[in-house]
């Protein structure tokens, strides 16, 4: 040291200081899962994460609050979260000689969880709406796509009895290929009763019932056997009462 004062600058490197953001898809697929940004620093470019059926509307912080590119990196690592829209698809019925009712809507939104009503159509009992692949559809959330529903369907069959067995006894017939078909029972008018049926004409069986036919076979589920000959008026098909 001389004779004189001498002055020490101090000189400083900065060490920079980086937290993480954790991108959460919710429900969704995203390629940049984390980012380290440094305190101070903007966001930079956010990923654009992917969801089948929804539309990307943003990303949020965990207050709820909208992202951006230029936020700044606070003093903590963040979590910002992935928010979505559902896409709409169109529904087409194909009827299969039925008739829709008006509550079934022509389009859903991802998300949605509307229920699927029935189809009517005279003297056929309604089986159920089904995708292309087989697939019965009770409700709209069971939709990704645009799709056609197809009805199907039951032949009804109402038989008229003269006999006076107790009300709403459920009967089943048994057709001549050996197969079992259940049937509803209903009353008439008066003594008379009226059987519903449910045959397996409709996928291939040999049983036919025509207007005036006898039934020769009736069994109750409990095992008990009402014959019918071929010679007896008492049962027989009607039209719908």
């Amino acid at each position: 040291m001389g004779n004189t004062d001498v002055t020490l600058t101090a000189t400083w490197t900065k060490i920079a200081v980086t937290h993480t953001i954790t991108f959460d898809p919710a429900g969704g697929s995203v390629t940049e899962s984390t980012r380290s940004v440094e305190e101070g620093a903007a966001y930079g470019t956010l990923p654009t994460p992917s969801r089948s059926g929804y539309d990307f509307t943003g990303w949020i912080n965990t207050a709820g609050g909208p992202a951006s590119a230029s936020d700044t990196m606070g003093t903590s690592d963040i979590t910002l979260y992935a928010t979505w829209k559902g896409k709409t698809y169109t529904i087409t019925y194909n009827l299969n000689g039925g008739t829709n009712i008006g509550r079934n809507p022509d389009s859903f939104t991802v998300g949605d969880t509307t229920p699927l009503d029935s189809a009517i159509w005279s003297d056929h009992i309604f089986d159920g709406w089904y995708d292309a692949s087989g697939t019965q559809i009770t409700s709209v959330s069971q939709l990704k796509d645009n799709t056609t529903l197809t009805a199907h369907w039951k032949i009804q069959y109402y038989v008229q009895f003269s006999g006076t067995w107790d009300y709403y006894m459920t009967l089943r017939v048994t057709p001549g290929d050996g197969t079992t078909a259940p049937t509803s029972y209903r009353p008439l008018s008066g003594s008379a009763q009226c059987a519903t049926f449910y045959p397996n004409s409709w996928d291939g069986s040999t049983m036919s019932i025509v207007p005036g036919a006898r039934i020769d076979n009736l069994t109750d589920v409990a095992g008990t056997t009402f014959y019918f000959s071929n010679d007896q008026s008492n049962a027989v098909r009607v039209d719908d009462p």
